[in-house]
């Protein structure tokens, strides 16, 4: 037979902190990543913009850091969204009951 009791006001206030708690943390990790890439993204591109205009740099090193900016940009953007996608389907982030 269930219990039919109703939840304390302790657990509800509890619950919906935690709740509160996690999805302050989840928009806040969104704010830091999206601020990061751009940040990066920006520097990149500020960081090309002045080796293309440099004639004295040689066209070796302006094509290999270019590559080495746009991997870099590429494997982070791909470790963020992967890191997202997989936050939702971590079957290691329940409780097992037993």
């Amino acid at each position: 037979m269930a219990d039919s009791t109703e939840p304390t006001d302790a657990k509800q206030n509890g619950y919906w902190r935690s709740v509160y708690n996690r999805l302050e943390r989840g928009v806040g990790w969104i704010c830091l990543s999206v601020g990061a890439i751009l940040l990066l993204c920006y520097g990149a591109f500020k960081l090309i913009e002045e080796m293309i205009r440099s004639p004295s740099v040689a066209v070796v090193v302006k094509v290999g850091v270019v590559g080495l900016i746009l991997g870099v940009i590429i494997l982070v953007v791909s470790v963020v969204r992967e890191r997202l996608v997989l936050r939702k389907k971590d079957k290691y982030s329940e409780e097992v009951e037993r």
